[in-house]
């Protein structure tokens, strides 16, 4: 399953048609005391964090709270969450237990007028008046490993072309937090970033390596040239197919995606300075894949669904379909992620 899932979001060279894709973070709960002990620390998920409450009973009650639409009057929006599904599920390579709850968030602007088109026609049908919201609907994934000393759990948000809720539901789920304060203890939700270098690490544990090139960026000696609009860096590339030594350069990529080592120090190649590191996997059935290190640490881990995967008879996402998705997505990406903060 592991080789399709690569194949189909991270490495597809293909042109997908499709405007549904997730975002990929973790969170924590921060308590932090004012009082004369003064304190932070990262709650437990899975214990009480507050009121009794942990981090599932707690965002139960941010979701009856928030049941019906919320207007915003200065923002000039909508908001209203549900929770949609509640499971445990077992990784079945792990052998651990996380639970996994999706909720359903629909949001949307008013203020304004809208026309709706008919695309097809090429015809305008109807137009929306300023005082209507425009809502859009979004899953949620929470997902925590069931472990008692968890502290860092995942929230993996759908997204419809450019839209998010990522802000809005932070916004919301954060102000809704500070009913759990008292005189002397607040609670702050964080959200992380998990970044491509997670998934790199679980390739190269994975995969063997089929081909690695180095790569030069011929620099203009004069910077003015690089003014121009139409410059471009000539490359110089040196490919190399057999390999004596591959776990130990394999080693010092990890070691380079961890920010132990430079990139230009993994491997010494006299009468040549590179400036970038190429690497083709091979995922078995003939799928090769390239992975470039220059670009591991650069965004947000951000994939794309082909809408025949994902959407359902309405168009949008269909549930079931992304609870695989996710939960193929967090077993991939929690085993290089440390759960639990050190101290």
């Amino acid at each position: 399953m592991l080789s399709n899932y690569i194949h189909k979001y991270y490495f597809t060279e293909d042109k997908i048609m499709a405007n549904i894709s997730v975002s990929i973070h973790t969170f924590n709960i921060e308590e932090i005391s004012t009082g004369e002990n003064k304190y932070k620390i990262k709650k437990e998920l899975n214990n009480k964090i507050a009121k009794q409450n942990d981090i599932f009973e707690i965002i139960r009650t941010f979701c009856k709270r928030y049941g019906q639409y919320e207007d915003d009057e200065i923002k000039s929006s909508v908001f209203k969450i549900s929770e949609e599904s509640f499971t445990e599920e077992k990784n079945e390579e792990t052998g651990n237990v996380f639970r996994h709850m999706i909720l359903r968030v629909k949001t949307g602007e008013y203020g304004f007028t809208t026309d709706l088109v008919d695309p097809k026609k090429k015809e305008e049908v109807y137009k929306k008046d300023s005082d209507l919201a425009e809502v859009k609907p979004f899953f949620v994934n929470i997902v925590v490993d069931k472990r008692k000393n968890i502290q860092k759990g995942f929230i993996i948000f759908q997204n419809v072309g450019i839209y998010s809720v990522k802000t809005v539901f932070k916004t919301y789920f954060s102000d809704f937090l500070k009913s759990y304060n008292t005189q002397t203890l607040q609670y702050k939700f964080n959200i992380g970033v998990v970044t491509p270098k997670h998934f790199a690490l679980q390739l190269l544990n994975e995969y063997e390596v089929k081909n690695l090139k180095l790569v030069a960026y011929n620099k203009p000696m004069d910077s003015a040239d690089k003014l121009d609009s139409d410059f471009a860096y000539a490359e110089e590339e040196r490919i190399y197919r057999k390999f004596s030594k591959i776990k130990k350069t394999v080693k010092k990529i990890c070691e380079y995606i961890n920010r132990e080592r430079d990139i230009t120090d993994i491997i010494e190649i006299e009468g040549f300075e590179y400036d970038n590191i190429k690497l083709e996997l091979d995922l078995g059935g003939g799928k090769v894949r390239t992975l470039d290190l220059g670009k591991i640490d650069k965004a947000v881990m951000k994939l794309n669904f082909k809408d025949s995967d994902i959407k359902g008879i309405d168009g949008h996402a269909d549930m079931d379909k992304l609870k695989k998705e996710v939960e193929s997505i967090y077993e991939l990406y929690s085993k290089n992620i440390n759960l639990v903060y050190l101290k």
